[in-house]
């Protein structure tokens, strides 16, 4: 089929998009068709979330967008934290309004041609995004859990904002579009992840800082299996690390009255772990 494996469907015109659903209908005649909302992949931002069973929101992240796959319209391959007051604001209105419980991530993008941001999408699961969250000082997946079994959920906010989330299948894919189009030289590829130059970064999954080698780069992506995500693999903060960090105290729940003891997720271990270096 011509539209295999393409994510979306271009039509710059009312006869283009009439002649893109006849050929895309023959495949599948439900279709959604939504305006492109105009501007670089860097003005996208995603909302990360999740609310208690009585409405309250017990964690929340923002993150920016900093490459996708495909270019363009795709899901994110590298992703930053970002304190934006006004978009946080817009979603928890929403998601207040109709009442929502659970997890739930947003995506966003500020429009270049009037500076209002406005809705992608909403999907009410947890993404590979949401992956970012933990690092921010927000396991969403936990605060979650602990809503579910009715335990009382302190509020978390994100504290922690040097970092990037690479998700490695996919940025592996897109580099090329991105050099291709301009936003991106081999140069820069290897001594740096996004646009901008950070000094005090870190990127997890990867396990150095923002600087990365040339000549290591290519060895340390081949020890990663194919569609690892970035925190997958033998990415873990060492015994050092987090020697000086002082670990959540377990929580008790008396579900089936077996009084088990839960051990505190890890991934909130890694968040809190600390240094211009990735883990």
């Amino acid at each position: 089929h011509p539209l295999l494996n393409q994510k979306i469907a271009l039509a710059h015109s009312p006869a283009e998009l009439e002649s893109k659903y006849r050929l895309a209908e023959t495949a599948n005649p439900e279709l959604v068709v939504q305006e492109v909302i105009e501007g670089r992949d860097d003005a996208k931002l995603v909302y990360l979330s999740c609310y208690g069973r009585d409405g309250v929101r017990l964690g929340s992240c923002m993150v920016r967008e900093l490459r996708t796959y495909p270019i363009y319209y795709g899901s994110a391959s590298v992703v930053e934290p970002i304190d934006d007051p006004e978009t946080d604001a817009l979603c928890d209105a929403f998601l207040r309004s109709i009442g929502y419980a659970g997890l739930c991530e947003i995506e966003l993008k500020r429009d270049s041609r009037d500076g209002r941001v406005k809705m992608i999408e909403a999907n009410p699961r947890y993404s590979i995004t949401a992956d970012a969250a933990p690092y921010a000082g927000v396991d969403l997946g936990w605060l979650h859990y602990l809503d579910l079994i009715g335990e009382k959920v302190e509020p978390a906010q994100a504290l922690k904002r040097d970092f990037r989330h690479i998700v490695l299948r996919r940025d592996f894919a897109c580099l090329r579009s991105y050099r291709k189009a301009g936003l991106l030289t081999w140069g820069n590829c290897s001594g740096r992840i996004g646009p901008q130059s950070r000094s005090s970064i870190s990127t997890f999954g990867i396990g150095v800082s923002q600087r990365i080698p040339s000549s290591s780069w290519p060895k340390r992506c081949s020890r990663l299996r194919s569609g690892a995500c970035s925190r997958r693999g033998n990415c873990r903060p060492s015994a050092q690390r987090l020697s000086a960090i002082a670990q959540p105290a377990p929580v008790r729940v008396d579900p089936l009255d077996t009084r088990r003891k839960l051990r505190p997720s890890p991934t909130t271990a890694y968040a809190r772990a600390s240094g211009s270096g990735g883990i």
